[in-house]
């Protein structure tokens, strides 16, 4: 499945009502396995099988399946997506080319790219309007203890008042109150021994008074300051790592689209002529390819000109065969200036010693012996004939499960009755232009799985029927080329 790139959020969230139980919750964003999937419960990541199960994936939508009941309040399940930045796909540099698994590689970059400006998108960082500033925290030694700040110039970040300083000024904040409204006359002026209690305060705050006006108005932040502490202390190391994160993703992105650029330059395609130029209208290059749809067949440019990129065996002559599949022995004879004499044994004629006839020479007694005798129904190899009785192959029938090669030296025809899910694997002894058909017969829906000899239309494999007998018919092409034809389904 292609991930729609207009909407590939990998994150959602569903509230769960206070006493509520549901157990379901849909995934709507693409990913390949369960791993790649984070569960969070009220903030609580939980564990893949020991708390919750996913079905759906590889590359599609799914759902997680998990017990919650909404807690006092009610409760919050959020579900993520983190792919491992890996690649688990290598392609060749020619030759044939995969494009399902091309087509799920990249879906699979695409998701990691999404899940790093997911992190990107939730990590501390500057708006795009604010000049260029330093987002990287004081060293070590330099923000221990202390809050976080922002220059007051230039609005980087950098170390602020000691904590310590700070909740000194918030613990004498009520007293700080009193000198007020002695000053302004609030209080009786014998309020004043309060202050003698806590005279070495009144003697820290004197000194940072200025930032003790500050702080008065500041209570809240300084608060959150200080709740978040942590988090601010790697603002800095998050920001690092979002735009490493970012880095990456755009290097993979970069990857992923020379990768298919130079795929694309170098298989065309289908066409119905010859091309001059590649698909970005640049010139061709040596060793691209392309598909005929005039001529079917497959085409590699040399650099000057196409030629075809493999030719038919079905007009050789095969060594094995010992010139037994020339197309008429007697004409290559005659071609050859041979005569009768290539075909008579050299014990057939008398030699100087023997005389006119030859102890060998055929007798009226060998017929039906061991010379056949004339027979006008006997059939021949090198002539066209009509049969007048049914002529049937050898058929096999066998149950099959698992790896399983075919014997097209014994067998013409096979009738195979499944037990399990098939795989063809294979065979060494087809000959070329041998046909025949093979019989898939079940009731469970069990599944072929083919050998790279085994070839179907457009590379689309075999579907069979769930149940009742299908029909494949095929013709060897060429050795390690056997073609298959669409089978014929469900016969009951």
């Amino acid at each position: 499945m292609t991930i729609n790139l207009a909407d590939n959020d990998p994150r959602i969230s569903y509230s769960v009502a206070q006493g509520v139980t549901q157990t379901s919750f849909a995934v709507p964003f693409e990913f390949f396995a369960d791993a790649d999937l984070n569960v969070y419960v009220d903030g609580t990541l939980k564990t893949l099988t020991t708390d919750y199960t996913v079905t759906g994936g590889d590359g599609s939508t799914g759902t997680v399946s998990i017990s919650v009941t909404g807690a006092t309040g009610g409760s919050t399940v959020v579900i993520t997506r983190a792919i491992a930045l890996e690649r688990t796909t290598d392609f060749p540099t020619s030759g044939p080319f995969d494009v399902v698994s091309l087509n799920s590689e990249l879906d699979k970059q695409i998701a990691m790219i999404a899940d790093l400006q997911d992190k990107a998108d939730r990590a501390l960082q500057l708006t795009d309007y604010d000049a260029d500033v330093s987002l990287v925290l004081p060293d070590v030694d330099t923000r221990k203890g202390k809050t976080l700040a922002f220059n007051a110039s230039t609005g980087a970040v950098e170390a602020g008042p000691s904590i310590t300083d700070v909740q000194t000024v918030s613990a004498a904040s009520a007293d700080i109150a009193t000198l007020a409204d002695i000053e302004d006359g609030t209080d009786a002026t014998d309020a004043i021994q309060t202050v003698a209690g806590i005279a070495a305060n009144v003697t820290t705050v004197a000194g940072v008074s200025a930032n003790v006006t500050t702080v008065a108005g500041q209570t809240t932040n300084m608060q959150n300051v200080t709740d978040n502490l942590v988090a601010i202390q790697n603002a800095a190391s998050n920001a690092t790592a979002a735009e490493s994160a970012k880095t990456a993703a755009e290097s993979a992105r970069d990857s992923a689209l020379a990768a298919y650029d130079n795929f694309d330059d170098r298989y065309l395609g289908v066409k119905a002529s010859d091309p001059t130029l590649d698909n970005d209208g640049n010139a061709l290059v040596a060793g691209a390819l392309y598909f005929n749809s005039s001529t079917q067949a497959m085409k590699v440019y040399d650099g000057s000109a196409w030629y075809e990129a493999y030719a038919n065996g079905a007009s050789f002559l095969l060594k094995t065969n010992n010139l037994s599949d020339v197309a008429s022995a007697a004409t290559a004879r005659t071609n050859l200036g041979l005569g009768t004499a290539a075909t008579t044994a050299s014990t057939d004629y008398a030699t100087a010693a023997q005389g006119a006839l030859a102890d060998s020479a055929l007798q009226s007694a060998d017929i039906g012996v061991s010379v056949q005798a004339y027979d006008a129904d006997t059939a021949k190899l090198d002539v066209a004939q009509t049969f007048t009785a049914a002529q049937t192959g050898s058929t096999q029938t066998a149950s099959v499960t698992g790896s399983t090669t075919l014997d097209f030296s014994t067998y013409q025809n096979f009738v195979l009755t499944m037990t399990g899910n098939v795989t063809l694997d294979n065979p060494t002894t087809e000959t070329v232009g041998q046909s025949g058909f093979i019989i898939f017969s079940q009731t469970a829906g069990y599944t072929v799985s083919l050998g790279t000899d085994y070839e179907t239309a457009g590379g689309a494999g075999i579907t069979l029927s769930a149940s009742g007998d299908d029909i494949v018919p095929y013709v060897v092409m060429a050795s390690g080329r056997i073609l298959l034809g669409a089978p014929q389904l469900a016969f009951a």
